[in-house]
């Protein structure tokens, strides 16, 4: 299976591509850059996409048969907002993969979620569980 990683660069996402390339998928790695890590073998394919824009999302799930989307931020600070990743990049990625066609769609979310607005991070993965629910 050709498998899309959003967020394949970051701490569950270092773990996770190795894992499926080694299962025998082929992998997408999507981060902001499309920086390779060095333990990467053949099977993985990094391709730069920016949830909180959308750019590059087509392109990078394009020709995969499953998502897992990884991407969020448990804190806001340097100008990333709980809004812009974690509902707006959740939502930009649901779309691109409607549009190419994907079927398959991983949203690892966190425990104790709830639609509190006293509550920023766990109201914010709640609303991104909607979407892919709604999806």
């Amino acid at each position: 299976m050709d498998i899309a990683i959003v967020g394949g660069t970051g701490f569950v996402g270092s773990h996770l591509v190795p894992h499926l390339a080694e299962a025998g998928h082929r992998v997408v790695a999507i981060s902001r850059t499309g920086r390779r890590l060095p333990d990467w073998t053949d099977a993985v394919d990094a391709r730069a996409a920016d949830v909180t824009t959308g750019a590059g999302l087509n392109e990078a799930l394009a020709g995969t048969d499953a998502v897992v989307h990884l991407v969020a931020i448990p804190r806001e600070s340097r100008g990333r907002r709980f809004e812009d990743v974690n509902v707006g990049g959740t939502r930009r990625v649901v779309e691109a993969a409607g549009r190419a066609g994907i079927r398959r769609f991983v949203h690892l979310s966190v425990l104790g979620v709830v639609d509190d607005p006293k509550l920023g991070y766990l109201r914010s993965k709640a609303r991104g569980e909607q979407l892919v629910r709604e999806s």
